[in-house]
């Protein structure tokens, strides 16, 4: 989100203007646009706005930003995790909290239970087991522009102790932020490390990324220490098995610094690690993911979102939503496509550059048996779903406006197979439960 921010550089009004050397017209060169797949017209936005209600979660949720949705409590309903920036500043800080339902099943009444404060920028929480115990904990990177040049980047991790959470620190008050975190054997030694890309804007140029290792001791301890492992990468990454070796890769965007629009990193095995670009004409990216059968037909693809401005800049790429095919040999450009259209980001408020789209999220919404996507226009302030009417065709749904800057992600409270939306807005304070509502006649 933000400019990259991953809630976008808006955010927290702080965040960098990304540079802009690719001209719209180069948007989308080396993609392979195959005629099954790719965006359709957008439906028409009256049609959208009668299709969910939203359902006020929380009257003041203290500028909730990053939004994760999981099973916490073991009953087979989900929760959500909040990340929230309130206070964040160079003197200030924000907090995560966790919702549940007051009445399993019924959305219209959340609880909520603060698990951690005093954190500067807490960005987007993951669930691991990180000390082994059959317990889901939960890794917390933190960070962001708007405290830079000082030192407020860090990684936390929550332990899950089956009555309440511990913290434990990893790092704190290093020059670079974090936005997400990982765990998995990144050297090959059978103990499980933790992986993170730390981001940085230069005050003269568009700064850096590089990726890092806290090496695992066992049981939840970590080095303190970050090991160089790679350049590149950032923002919303995420690990997955791209070239069917068996270990875990990394895909990813890149925003500060980047030297492609989107990249992975291969997993060659006892700690070594290469760098391949999937697509570099793209602009800056926010999310990338990996998502299995995402067509109905068994193969892998990799969905990805930019984050760019064409009403600040015309020469920008245009913002949007693409898929990308892994080929027979990944070490060189994927083919992709776009599908989602419309997604435009407003005009830049002065100080705080701005880009679209934000962060995405994946599920079966509408009950028909396929993969659909929700993302948050960020710096575009609607929610958008791309709805795939057939394999590989995507139609655009304006689902919610006036949300600038924050996080959509799917969560079936009432598990009847139809999930509701989680929405969070950092700039307008509100946190909301999109519900689809029944279609006429029924």
């Amino acid at each position: 989100m933000k400019t990259l921010l991953l809630l976008s550089a808006a955010l927290a009004a702080a965040a960098p203007a990304a540079a802009q050397e690719v001209r719209r017209g180069e948007a989308l060169r080396g993609l392979v646009s195959l005629s099954a797949e790719g965006a359709l017209p957008p439906e028409p936005r009256a049609a959208a706005e009668s299709g969910y209600e939203a359902i006020e979660i929380d009257p003041d949720p203290e500028r909730p930003a990053f939004i994760l949705a999981a099973d916490f409590g073991g009953d087979g309903y989900p929760e959500l995790l909040v990340s929230k920036f309130a206070g964040s500043s160079p003197v200030g800080s924000g907090m995560l909290d966790l919702y549940a339902m007051e009445k399993p099943g019924d959305p219209r009444k959340w609880r909520k239970t603060r698990l951690a404060d005093k954190i500067k920028f807490p960005n987007m929480p993951s669930l691991a087991d990180v000390n082994g115990d059959g317990r889901p904990d939960i890794l917390l990177p933190y960070g962001f522009l708007a405290c830079m040049p000082g030192r407020c980047g860090g990684i936390e991790w929550l332990e899950n102790t089956g009555g309440g959470w511990t913290r434990h620190t990893v790092i704190t008050g290093y020059e670079r932020f974090f936005h997400r975190v990982v765990l998995l054997d990144a050297d090959g030694d059978g103990i499980k490390d933790l992986m993170a890309v730390g981001e940085k804007k230069g005050l003269f140029d568009d700064g850096s990324s590089e990726v890092y290792i806290f090496k695992g001791a066992g049981n939840g301890s970590f080095s303190a220490k970050p090991a160089l492992l790679a350049k590149g990468l950032g923002g919303l990454f995420s690990a997955g098995d791209v070239d069917g070796d068996g270990d875990e890769d990394l895909v990813s965007p890149e925003y500060f610094g980047r030297a492609a629009s989107f990249a992975w990193l291969e997993n060659l095995g006892a700690g070594v690690w290469r760098r391949h670009a999937i697509d570099s004409s793209s602009g800056g990216g926010i999310q990338m993911a990996l998502v299995p059968n995402l067509y109905g037909d068994g193969r892998l693809r990799a969905v990805a979102a930019n984050h760019t401005n064409t009403t600040d800049d015309q020469s920008a790429p245009e913002s949007a939503v693409f898929v990308f095919g892994v080929p027979a040999d990944p070490a060189g450009p994927w083919p992709g496509v776009k599908i989602s259209e419309g997604i435009k980001s407003r005009r830049s408020p002065a100080g705080g550059p701005q880009g679209a789209p934000g962060p995405f999220d994946w599920a079966d919404a509408d009950g028909d048996g396929d993969l659909d996507i929700v993302v948050h226009g960020d710096g575009d302030p609607r929610v958008f779903l791309l709805e795939q009417v057939s394999p590989g065709k995507f139609r655009t749904k304006e689902l919610a406006g006036g949300m600038p800057q924050g996080a959509a992600v799917f969560c079936d409270a009432e598990r009847d197979g139809l999930p509701e939306i989680a929405v969070s807005s950092y700039e307008n304070n509100r946190l909301v439960l999109l519900k689809k509502l029944p279609a006429a006649g029924k």
